[in-house]
């Protein structure tokens, strides 16, 4: 059977997740209800885009080590001030590197980040 066919067979499972989902936001008064599902449809959308991920995307979304580029910059450096204020500038980096992976993953923008050439 082709991947295609097992996505659309049918699972118990997960029509009982809907099944409960529904009993649910039908327990709801009305002026929650809205907003559930408002949470659930980003909850939801969340997990399409991390799963739509390629391999190489999820690895460089977690990704944390230092480039060698940037282990050779760091260990060339022997001014103590100089150093701080580079791994100052390699934290921000970083930051503002996991601060895109957010955005994309939250919805905020369309396209996942640009990957690094290592």
């Amino acid at each position: 059977m082709s991947s295609s066919n097992t996505e659309s067979a049918p699972c118990p499972e997960f029509d009982a997740v809907k099944g409960r989902i529904a009993i649910y936001l039908d327990s709801l008064k009305r002026e929650n209800r809205a907003s559930r599902i408002s949470e659930l449809i980003h909850l939801l959308d969340y997990e399409r885009r991390h799963a739509l991920l390629a391999p190489n995307q999820i690895a460089a979304m977690d990704a944390r080590n230092l480039r060698p580029a940037q282990i050779a910059e760091l260990r060339d450096c022997n001014d103590p001030i100089k150093y701080s204020k580079l791994l100052s500038e390699m934290a921000r980096l970083q930051y503002i590197i996991d601060c895109a992976w957010c955005d994309y993953l939250s919805g905020v923008t369309d396209q996942p980040p640009v990957l690094p050439i290592l």
